[in-house]
C-alpha cells in the first residue's frame, strides 16, 4: 500500500479536516492532491488553488488570485494551497539556498504585502500546528522570525502544536524548547508533541474522529 494511501498519511488527514487555508513550506502538490481526492458528498467536488508567494521582484510578473482586484475567496469546496517557500509549478518561487533564505527574509520584512493579507491574518489569529519540523530547519526558522515573528497583532490565540521529530528528545530539553518557542508565541499555550509526523498524524485523526 503507497503510504500516502494509508489512513495516517499526513496530507490526507489535513485534508479531512475540510479547511478553506492551508499554508505549507513544501513546493510539491501532494496536498492539493489530498485536497482533490476528498469525497465530500456524491454530488461535490473539491477544486483547490495553488498559490505561492511573491516574496522576491522577479515573480511579480506573475498574476496571482489573491490580487485585490480577484474574486476569488478560500473555501471548503475551493480550499486555497498557500506555498509560502515556492512551489514546484514556478520554480524561480522556490527558496532553496541559505542566500534564498536570507534574500526572503528581507524582502518579506521590508514588503510586507508580499505576503497576502489573508494569510498574514491567519498566522496572527488562528490556532497554528507545524507539523515535519525540527528546530533548526532553516524552513522553521525563517517562519518564526520573518514571518509569525514580524506580524503587526501578537497572536491573539492561545493554542500552538508543534511536533518535533523524536531523534530531537535526546539532545534537547522540552522545557528549553518551550523557552524557545515562546520567543515567538507571546503567551500562547504551546503543545509540542515528540514523535515522527506519521504517529502525530495518527493522533490527530484519532482526536478528530472522536470530536466528530
Amino acid at each position: 500500500m503507497c503510504i500516502r494511501d494509508s489512513p495516517n498519511d499526513v496530507h490526507r488527514i489535513l485534508a479531512s479536516l475540510a479547511l478553506p487555508l492551508y499554508l505549507t513550506t513544501n513546493p510539491d502538490n501532494f496536498m492539493a492532491e489530498a485536497l482533490a481526492a476528498r469525497a465530500n458528498g456524491a454530488a461535490q467536488t473539491i477544486s483547490p488553488v495553488r498559490e505561492f508567494c511573491r516574496w522576491d521582484i522577479h515573480l511579480d510578473q506573475h498574476t496571482s488570485r489573491l490580487a485585490a482586484d480577484e474574486v476569488y475567496e478560500p473555501s471548503t469546496e475551493a480550499p486555497l494551497v498557500y506555498h509560502l517557500f515556492g512551489s514546484d509549478e514556478e520554480l524561480n518561487s522556490l527558496v532553496i539556498t541559505e542566500d534564498d533564505y536570507l534574500r526572503f527574509l528581507v524582502r518579506v520584512t521590508a514588503e510586507r504585502d508580499r505576503i497576502p493579507n489573508m494569510i498574514r491574518e491567519a498566522l496572527s489569529s488562528k490556532s497554528l500546528m507545524f507539523i515535519g519540523y525540527n528546530l533548526y530547519d532553516w524552513e522553521f526558522r525563517v517562519l518564526l522570525h520573518g514571518v509569525v515573528g514580524n506580524l503587526d497583532q501578537r497572536l491573539g490565540f492561545k493554542h500552538v502544536a508543534v511536533q518535533l521529530d523524536f531523534k530531537e528528545a535526546g539532545n534537547a530539553d522540552t522545557a528549553a524548547v518551550h523557552d524557545f518557542l515562546e520567543r515567538y508565541f507571546n503567551h500562547a499555550d504551546i503543545n509540542v508533541f515528540w514523535g515522527s509526523p506519521a504517529q502525530f498524524a495518527a493522533e490527530l485523526r484519532e482526536h478528530w474522529e472522536v470530536a466528530q
